[in-house]
């Protein structure tokens, strides 16, 4: 598959991460996770790391994070209801007219 076709398909997944904020905050709370966790190994030998309670919470806190923020990637987008929302406005604005005439039967706007 060439570039512009993967581009493309990845398109919609891209721009879903980059405008939704709870995607942006789970991919940055992984990051902090992911960057504790590494400072932390680098402080250990490789027996006392992999041992390490902390350690591995932080690892497995970033891995939660990232998951979570891939899966509402991967979810489809809510839909926007455009025209239920026009029915709404229509009907309060049928109303509005309706009460208008109650409350002026001859029409006349007010001066």
């Amino acid at each position: 598959m060439s570039a512009g076709g993967q581009l493309s398909r990845i398109a919609p997944y891209i721009e879903r991460a980059l405008e939704d904020d709870y995607v942006q905050d789970q991919i940055r709370q992984g990051v902090a996770s992911l960057r504790r966790g590494s400072q932390r190994a680098k402080t250990k030998s490789a027996k006392a790391a992999v041992t390490d309670q902390t350690l591995r919470n932080n690892l497995r806190d970033a891995a939660s994070s990232i998951t979570a923020a891939l899966r509402t990637i991967k979810a489809p987008p809510p839909k926007k209801h455009r025209l239920r929302r026009v029915l709404v406005l229509a009907t309060l604005a049928g109303g509005a007219v309706l009460a208008w005439r109650q409350i002026n039967p001859t029409g006349e706007m007010g001066r």
